[in-house]
């Protein structure tokens, strides 16, 4: 499966904002607890369950113009 990421960062409340923020646009966007290779935590806003990478890349297309500037496909 594929998704796009919306935001990674170590500050929750930003996570939060960017799934909320994706969710009012119709997406529906998740938190994910990540690590890091530096063994701190981070939180990642995503948009999962998309089936081909092709799908992804639209959806990132689409958000990145609705003001997701770092919107990414992702595996």
């Amino acid at each position: 499966r594929y998704g796009v990421d919306l935001t990674d960062t170590v500050d929750e409340a930003a996570a939060q904002q960017a799934r909320d923020r994706a969710r009012e646009a119709g997406f529906p966007a998740e938190i994910e607890t990540v690590s890091s290779s530096y063994g701190t935590g981070g939180y990642r806003a995503r948009i999962a369950g998309l089936p081909t990478m092709q799908d992804a890349q639209t959806v990132a297309a689409r958000l990145r113009t609705q003001g997701f500037a770092p919107a990414r496909a992702s595996r």
